[in-house]
């Protein structure tokens, strides 16, 4: 073997190898923004669902956002050492079953990211929001909307400025009982952006 394969061979071997085990060079930035996709079905978690037609949602969401770092937690010994960010995203929510409609609004969340300086962060997200819901479903009345929204995911950074998001989301909307039928639509399903600082 001639030394320009071993050459080609290794070097591929660096390529494929190093982003997933090499520090980043630089922790995440003060401010971030980003762009979300997400899928979600809708889940008959509560008695009060049962049989409705809450359950049979399935939806495409995009969500621009803004982070802010807002703290470090840990002293950096730690295994829990990471970073607190607050977020304030937009949603744009298509629905496609079992009738098109949409929905829209706003959240603000507290994202919790561990493993500070390395490519490849685990994170857990928490959020309210305010919108508007205009799915057309029977057992759920539309109109003025409040968002809870969960995601538990990975950041992986390319490189000093982008990073991929991925994570599995469960959300709940509802109008907290101002205008019934409200038993409210439970979805899960999973995201994925781009994040750039």
């Amino acid at each position: 073997m001639t030394l320009s394969r071993w050459t080609l061979y290794f070097g591929l071997i660096f390529l494929f190898v190093t982003p997933i085990t090499s520090v980043a060079s630089e922790d995440e930035k003060r401010f971030g923004f980003g762009l979300s996709i997400g899928y979600g079905e809708g889940v008959a978690v509560r008695s009060v669902q049962k049989g409705l037609n809450v359950g049979d949602v399935e939806w495409m969401a995009i969500e621009p956002s803004i982070r802010m770092r807002l703290t470090s937690i840990g002293d950096g010994t730690r295994w829990y050492q990471g970073t607190l960010d607050g977020l304030i995203m937009g949603t744009v929510v298509l629905n496609f079953e079992p009738w098109r409609g949409n929905a829209g609004g706003a959240v603000a969340a507290i994202r919790y990211t561990i493993r500070p300086r390395q490519r490849l962060r685990p994170y857990f997200e928490v959020g309210l929001g305010v919108g508007r819901l205009d799915f057309k479903l029977q057992d759920q009345a539309d109109g003025i909307c409040f968002f809870i929204h969960t995601t538990v995911g990975v950041r992986w950074a390319l490189d000093d400025r982008f990073a991929l998001l991925a994570g599995l989301n469960w959300q709940h909307i509802s109008n907290a009982g101002v205008n019934p039928p409200n038993p409210g639509l439970d979805t899960l399903g999973f995201r994925v952006g781009i994040e750039f600082q």
